[in-house]
């Protein structure tokens, strides 16, 4: 009878490490995916910010024309 009792304690405790093992991929997975999505963000907020910056730069505001007498004299 003690050896049901031990054989049936020690089954258990098996399927709870092993229950505990997939617990902890579980949380595991989700830490990565939360990382991951931070990251994602954040590089999508730089993409943002570069995407300013060309607009920006090349905006009609921005680009200045020479005058015909440079480009004359650059022609000759």
């Amino acid at each position: 009878m003690t050896k049901k009792i031990v054989c049936i304690i020690f089954i258990l405790t098996l399927a709870s490490l092993a229950l505990l093992a997939i617990r902890q991929e579980q949380i595991n997975a989700a830490h990565t995916i939360a990382e991951n999505h931070r990251k994602m963000i954040r590089l999508t907020q730089q993409i943002d910010q570069i995407r300013v910056e060309i607009e920006t730069v090349t905006s009609p505001e921005s680009i200045t024309i020479q005058p015909i007498q440079e480009l004359a004299s650059h022609d000759e």
